[in-house]
């Protein structure tokens, strides 16, 4: 069928090129493509051959262009898309004939062309009586397309401005938190308050938002000099409230957790987002810069028509008379499209900036965490080293305990035998006389020899017994 159309309105071929950039797509294929070709056959010597029959005379145009605007389309990530109107366009100076061939994604100007007609209609019933007539109706239908390629801009500018606004937020209106090192782990003796030379300074609240500032204007006086070292004053266990904070900010909640929080505001996130919102802004000047070349080809081809010297004169009177005001048309379409052009391009400028300075802050954000994790391995080296001259400490005391037990224990194993044999003696179990002098003239008592070595088992077992079932208990439950 398309064949067939495009052989019986004898369409340029180079009409194909604008018409394969159509299709469905993963994403966007030839959206910078644009161009105007024309065949102008007005010229007696350039006639086609006639077709009496269809009401061809041979002495026509025939012109091809596109145009490309963004439109909106709801309920998406990203409402706002390029789209283009492909035209087709021949019309017969002899027989006043004009076909036109649209490609258009939607009926926008399928139902703009028709509204501008049954106008056109119904101002004037002997509209397709003159051939004049019927090229004025022609500059009417290439003015509702041109001027379609100038709409949507302002609203899809405005978008974009937005999100420049949020994004401006994130590089410049917000506050990057420094993140201040470790307390230091020094000890010093307890007393009833801190000295105020060891007082931390104070912090800077900083608030995300992009209206608040701290005030100082009520903020207590700072002392020109400071308290000596020695004098000491009382700090209360939970934190001050900082001036002028919102309703919503309780800094009795606040603890190492917002620290987290405050290290990943900026991620390496927000650039990637940053960069592609760049490449739709660059996107967006490419196709707006790719109406001008085409809008000035239309405007040059219909400056040169009236200069044909085989036009009739009625309707090169007709030209004349039209074709300026048509021209101010397109001179106004591309004034406005100047001026979004503009503000595109500073939209642009303005991304780069603020990526840059994101980039920055990333890189300042990682310079920051890594000097705090310096800190805290400084800090953990401080207390590593802490432990060990503690663990030195302990380690000197333990030998000195261990060097007395040894000798506690030399000096017990040499008076044990001794201490046993005067206890032994001590009792009735051997009795000696006063005037014995002879080693075996005392008496023992066999029964009390008994009696001792079945107590001194017993107990032995018993001790024995209770220590192997109190290590037996530690191992099991404890270790």
């Amino acid at each position: 069928m398309a064949l067939w159309i495009l052989s019986f309105f004898q369409v340029l071929p180079t009409f194909l090129e604008f018409l394969f950039a159509f299709g469905k797509q993963l994403r966007a294929v030839d959206f910078q493509f644009s161009g105007f070709r024309e065949d102008n056959r007005i010229e007696a010597i350039l006639n086609r051959g006639p077709l009496p029959e269809i009401g061809r005379s041979g002495q026509d145009y025939q012109i091809c262009y596109n145009l490309k605007t963004f439109e909106y389309k709801p309920g998406i990530a990203w409402p706002w898309s390029s789209r283009q109107t492909v035209v087709w366009h021949s019309f017969d100076v002899q027989t006043g004939h004009a076909s036109w061939i649209t490609i258009k994604a939607n009926d926008i100007i399928r139902d703009r062309l028709k509204e501008v007609s049954n106008m056109t209609l119904a101002k004037d019933n002997d509209l397709y009586t003159s051939v004049a007539k019927m090229f004025v109706n022609t500059l009417a239908s290439h003015t509702v397309i041109l001027e379609w390629s100038g709409e949507g801009w302002r609203r899809y500018i405005n978008f974009l401005e937005e999100q420049l606004q949020s994004l401006k937020r994130r590089a410049i209106v917000d506050r990057v938190t420094r993140y201040a090192a470790p307390p230091p782990t020094a000890r010093s003796p307890p007393s009833s308050g801190i000295p105020m030379a060891d007082l931390p300074p104070s912090r800077t609240w900083t608030l995300l938002s992009p209206s608040t500032h701290t005030s100082t204007a009520n903020a207590p006086p700072q002392p020109q000099q400071p308290l000596p070292a020695g004098v000491a004053i009382n700090i209360p266990e939970e934190p001050r409230e900082p001036p002028n904070a919102p309703p919503d900010f309780d800094p009795k909640h606040q603890g190492a957790a917002d620290l987290d929080n405050d290290q990943t505001v900026y991620k390496i996130e927000e650039l990637q987002d940053a960069q592609a919102f760049e490449d739709m802004v660059s996107e967006t000047c490419l196709v707006l810069k790719s109406n001008f070349p085409v809008l000035a080809q239309i405007e040059a081809f219909f400056q040169s028509l009236p200069k044909s010297g085989d036009l009739d004169p009625n309707l090169r009177d007709c030209m004349t008379a039209n074709i300026p005001r048509f021209l101010k048309r397109i001179q106004a379409v591309r004034s406005d499209l100047q001026m979004h052009l503009d503000r595109i391009e500073t939209i642009s400028r303005a991304i780069s900036e603020c990526k840059s300075l994101l980039y920055g802050i990333v890189e300042y954000q990682s310079m920051q965490a890594n000097k705090l994790f310096a800190s805290e391995a400084r800090c953990s080296a401080q207390r590593m080293e802490e432990m060990t001259k503690e663990m030195k400490s302990l380690t000197l005391k333990t030998t000195l305990e261990t060097v007395m037990m040894r000798i506690i224990t030399v000096v017990t194993v040499f008076f044990l035998p001794a201490t046993f044999v005067s206890t032994l003696m001590s009792t009735d179990i051997v009795h000696f006389n006063s005037f014995d002098s002879n080693i075996n003239s005392g008496s023992t008592s066999l029964g009390a020899v008994k009696l001792f070595l079945c107590l001194s088992f017993s107990l032995m077992v018993a001790t024995f017994t209770f220590g192997f079932g109190l290590y037996w208990w530690a191992v099991r439950y404890q270790v």
